[in-house]
């Protein structure tokens, strides 16, 4: 799947509650998922970067205005505490290189580690413009 234009933000929803096939159940999957903070390259799913790499790959010159990846950086996550009866969600943010930890009205300093290693349930990415690098 590619698309013409990719958008400035993107949203992932983790698969967090499934129904077990056999009983009908639902159950909270707590697998660990992993996802990257920075540089995440989304230029194979970008129908003019694959149309510019075609042309490179011909030997021709391209006029192309994507000549530079389309990289991601995560700025939020919201996670799922608890089981589905009973439940709580928490976010992280990040300010700059930053992360911090919202729950409830509690806003703590934390850890890219803790935030690497949270039951994320909903991604958040920003486009990276040439202006943040």
């Amino acid at each position: 799947m590619t698309m013409h234009e990719l958008p400035p933000t993107l949203t992932f929803q983790l698969k967090r509650f499934c129904q077990q096939p056999s009983t009908k159940r639902w159950y909270k999957n707590k697998s660990h998922i992993s996802f990257p903070l920075d540089g995440l390259d989304l230029s194979a799913f970008s129908k003019q970067q694959q149309t510019k790499m075609a042309i490179e790959k011909n030997g021709e010159k391209t006029g192309s205005s994507f000549s530079y990846p389309q990289l991601y950086d995560l700025y939020s996550v919201i996670v799922h505490k608890g089981t589905l009866e009973n439940g709580h969600y928490i976010c992280y943010i990040r300010k700059k290189s930053q992360w911090y930890k919202c729950d409830d009205s509690i806003v703590m300093m934390t850890t890219k580690h803790e935030v690497l290693e949270s039951e994320a349930y909903l991604l958040f990415y920003a486009r990276r413009t040439i202006r943040q690098r």
